[in-house]
């Protein structure tokens, strides 16, 4: 049994649907060797092994039993209710797993129930869905909600109440995993310095909604107008949302646009440095090490000047 659980752990922590269906494979074998008390919390991960392998009606199974089971106990059922709901809000289906949370509200701890509800509400915000987010957690006074209502704000625009909020729990705590991202949203939105702003909300919730290419394609008029501290800034977003979407040609253009026009900006030798690695990437190595040398001599207090080294060397010990 003992090894039978390695496996399942190391083929969890590998990526990949395969990998992902070893490991639910694994754990369903190793709960039915288990004793029944042990075995609940084995199937919980098998389930959502199965669901990181896209196989929702695999999970659904495994899950099944321990919910309809009018033999299991509360701690059993409540446990696979919450998996259950968690696996339909990662399958994209909140609207289901506000249903089972609703029908099911009295089998659940108010814990339970309320980092359920912040999950759905996480599953609206990715369907652009601001109103049922909100309703998701209302009534819901924990620093997660808070910043779930962030979110929301800044995705209409407001962005004041959005920056007071994701800051607030950028402090106090919120999404231990989130934490960059509210960091540099709130930098974003400083740099920006707009009270309300509709299209660059409506940019950012293309982007979290999984669309990066549209969300890089969006801000580059925002950043004409806005202008200023905001324009460069808005521009190194866009520079991302365009590497994330694939569009390696047109980040690189807006890297060199950031470092070449606005190079006293402070987003200037982050996108030195992307733009750097982008011409290692394609071959160019000359290039890169032209870029990192210039920029660590600009700027060298940034932060990221030993990391701009550490890929000098890299580049020059490819360099023939």
């Amino acid at each position: 049994m003992e090894m039978l659980r390695t496996f399942a752990e190391k083929a969890r922590a590998l990526d990949g649907p395969g990998a992902q269906r070893a490991a639910a494979e694994a754990y369903e074998m190793l709960a039915a060797l288990e004793l029944p008390a042990d075995a609940v919390a084995t199937r919980i991960e098998s389930a959502r092994a199965y669901a990181a392998a896209g196989d929702a009606a695999a999970a659904q199974r495994v899950l099944g039993p321990l919910v309809n089971d009018a033999g299991s106990d509360a701690a059993t059922r409540s446990s696979a209710l919450a998996a259950m709901i968690e696996l339909q809000v990662r399958a994209g289906d909140p609207a289901a797993a506000a249903q089972l949370l609703s029908v099911n509200a009295a089998a659940l701890t108010g814990t339970q129930r309320g980092v359920l509800g912040q999950s759905i509400a996480i599953g609206w915000l990715r369907l652009g869905d601001l109103d049922r987010a909100i309703a998701a957690v209302e009534g819901d006074s924990s620093l997660r909600a808070f910043e779930i209502r962030g979110w929301v704000a800044v995705y209409r625009g407001d962005l004041v109440a959005g920056r007071q909020a994701l800051r607030f729990t950028g402090t106090m705590g919120g999404d231990p995993g989130g934490a960059a991202g509210r960091a540099a949203t709130v930098s974003l939105l400083d740099a920006v310095g707009r009270d309300t702003l509709a299209s660059l909300g409506a940019a950012l919730l293309l982007a979290a909604r999984g669309d990066s290419l549209a969300a890089s394609r969006a801000l580059v008029p925002i950043a004409r107008r806005v202008g200023g501290e905001g324009e460069p800034a808005l521009l190194a977003w866009a520079a991302r949302f365009a590497a994330t979407g694939r569009d390696g040609a047109g980040a690189e253009a807006l890297w060199r646009e950031i470092a070449e026009g606005f190079p006293a900006s402070s987003a200037a030798p982050a996108a030195e440095l992307a733009l750097a690695r982008s011409l290692a990437a394609r071959g160019d190595l000359k290039g890169a090490r032209a870029r990192l040398e210039a920029m660590i001599l600009a700027h060298p207090e940034s932060a990221l000047v030993p990391e701009a080294r550490r890929e000098l060397d890299r580049v020059r010990g490819l360099v023939p």
